[in-house]
């Protein structure tokens, strides 16, 4: 595994820091998302997730490939620290709410804004690393800019 890492950022003209050196750069949180047609109309995410002690809820497509603004592919996904994920999970199925998808993910803290050259060179290694059979997940703090 090491030896493709190495060749792999090779290929990139990119280097390898030391062990956990980006990870003051991510934090861990429990995105727990809800289909929209599941919630209840009755209920505003926003109030929802205040009550419930969420940090965060967004509207997001539960496939990449199909619209947000299509309704009928949408999710709304709570954030919340991991320590939590317990209790915004048993108040959201006190509220009627039982179709939930719990996932542990490194979030950015912040988003580096790559040109369009760079973009594409970040992207191409996150893809030669992500097809090894010893990595289970990429993470990345990147972005094309003017996409935040």
């Amino acid at each position: 595994m090491v030896k493709y890492l190495y060749f792999s950022l090779a290929l990139c003209s990119a280097v390898l820091s030391d062990p956990g050196s980006a990870s003051f750069s991510f934090e861990h949180k429990a995105l727990v998302q809800v289909t929209t047609s599941t919630f209840p109309s009755s209920m505003d995410p926003l109030e929802v997730a205040i009550e419930i002690g969420a940090e965060d809820v967004d509207t997001v497509s539960n496939n990449e490939m199909q619209a947000v603004a299509d309704s009928s592919c949408q999710n709304y996904q709570f954030k919340c620290d991991i320590s939590d994920v317990r209790q915004v999970l048993k108040v959201l199925k006190e509220k009627g709410v039982n179709e939930l998808t719990t996932t542990f993910e490194y979030l950015p803290k912040t988003l580096v804004e790559l040109s369009e050259e760079e973009y594409e060179e970040a992207c191409q290694l996150v893809d030669i690393i992500s097809v090894h059979e010893d990595v289970v997940e990429v993470y990345s703090n990147f972005t094309l800019a003017g996409q935040l």
